[in-house]
């Protein structure tokens, strides 16, 4: 779920249409007969748990396995850890050498046995990734502050896992894997997973970048605004370096090696910090979220990064903060953007995720006979002036940001795909996720089983 302006958005809509449509499509389909046909958890409950189909992984060797880290950073008494990850062999095209790249998926969950979770868990597991699931225990943390909170909870785990790269006694010494370690964020309630561990990597190398957040065409509203809760759309938004349908930045679903990351959350809590302390100091005292503007009497301000959510805060870093620092060569103090400093910048062409705010199914989102789900937009550099080329691509994740309706296209298209082919099988239930609320790990068929 993307959390900008979430005043406008509270509430969870009911889908017995949905529904229905999904029973239709399952019985057209056959599913008690099609070998491979993905079985979402938007429809277990339609089938026995004895007749679960069997999905099937692309390449035995492409996911592997291992066991959970058990290291941990110096003097944190909390024991070991045990935080699931996903070990992946990329090849250089170019030089043939290969490098090995650490997997770690997070989502932030506070109710783990709802239709979305189980349906972005299925097919999370069906494609090869473990899940870290955090915010078990801040469900009323999270109704206070809403969906900046989670950024600060991500912050956490990704400081824990800053601290597994720490060599020998040193804490300031990093292990050379730390390099080559990569934290994946996806929002729990409204993802589809279509792609596995392999894809990912060798997509988000490709694009030389430190850190890649998911683009869309919802804009970004700016700071100012959103302190008297006024929404209109940033008029300095950097230019797309491409033409793009989707020119904003998402904050539903990122990438990123980890010390990157860790540098733009640290940027993120120190932003929020100063803004809040300037607007509080100007204007007077901060009024709560709930409070309402009343035409009545005066108004404001508000905490813009509660008001817009985590997606306002990430918006105006990568658009216009600025980080001091220091030449190393002549020692001379400097500012430069945040985003140029870590190497941050969106997903124009989708080609990782695809947030399909405000497009229709059959007319950006395509779903083939074989169950290939595929999204059509403009993708040329800017400068072109003979008309756009148009060409199909498939986005490893699917976010349904948005409203209810938006919401609702997540399980009609999740009852169309397929899984991946392959000789290798195994069970959606085997899934595992690990709660990092309750230090233990969970098997979906026990999390979802109201739904098997």
């Amino acid at each position: 779920m993307s959390c900008s302006f979430q005043w406008y958005w509270h509430g969870t809509v009911s889908m017995p249409l949905l529904q229905g449509i999904v029973v239709v499509a399952c019985l057209l389909k056959g599913m008690t007969a099609v070998e491979g046909q993905l079985i979402s958890h938007s429809m277990l409950h339609f089938i026995d748990k004895g007749t679960l189909h069997r999905y099937n992984l692309s390449d035995p060797d492409e996911y592997v396995w291992r066991e959970p880290l058990a290291k941990t950073g110096p003097g944190s008494g909390r024991g070991e850890a045990r935080l699931p990850y996903t070990d992946v062999v990329h090849e250089n095209k170019h030089t043939k050498k290969t490098q090995s790249y650490r997997v770690y998926t997070v989502v932030y969950a506070t109710n783990i046995t709802s239709k979305g979770f189980c349906t972005m868990a299925a097919s999370a597991g069906g494609h090869g990734f473990q899940l870290n699931v955090l915010g078990e225990d801040r469900q009323l943390q999270f109704e206070e502050s809403g969906c900046n909170g989670r950024l600060w909870v991500v912050r956490d785990f990704v400081t824990r896992i800053m601290a597994l790269c720490v060599e020998g006694e040193n804490p300031h010494r990093r292990h050379p894997s730390c390099d080559r370690t990569i934290v994946l964020y996806l929002d729990a309630y409204d993802v589809i997973f279509m792609g596995s561990p392999q894809k990912l990597i060798d997509k988000f190398l490709a694009t030389q970048k430190n850190v890649l957040f998911g683009s869309e065409k919802g804009c970004c509203a700016t700071r100012e605004g959103l302190s008297w809760k006024h929404a209109a759309c940033d008029p300095l938004w950097p230019l797309p370096p491409l033409a793009t349908a989707t020119p904003f930045l998402n904050a539903g679903v990122f990438v990123g090696f980890v010390q990157p990351v860790a540098i733009l959350l640290q940027e993120c809590w120190v932003e929020q910090q100063e803004y809040t302390d300037y607007i509080g100091k100007t204007f007077g005292p901060v009024q709560s979220v709930h409070v309402r503007p009343n035409k009545d009497r005066n108004n404001g301000p508000w905490n813009p990064y509660l008001v817009g959510g985590d997606q306002a805060l990430i918006c105006h870093v990568f658009a216009h903060r600025r980080s001091a620092g220091t030449d190393e060569h002549t020692g001379q103090q400097h500012s430069a953007p945040v985003s140029e400093l870590i190497g941050m910048s969106l997903d124009y062409t989708s080609s990782i995720f695809l947030n399909v705010y405000d497009m229709q199914i059959g007319r950006e989102l395509h779903i083939t006979e074989r169950g290939r789900v595929k999204y059509t937009g403009p993708h040329t550099p800017v400068g072109t002036v003979e008309g756009q080329r148009v060409r199909a691509i498939t986005p490893l994740f699917l976010h349904f940001n948005g409203a209810g309706k938006e919401k609702g296209k997540m399980f009609v298209v999740a009852a169309k795909m397929a899984w991946p082919d392959s000789n290798r099988s195994t069970s959606v239930s085997h899934t595992v996720l690990y709660s990092l609320a309750h230090s233990k790990y969970m098997p979906l068929d026990a999390t979802c089983s109201w739904r098997m």
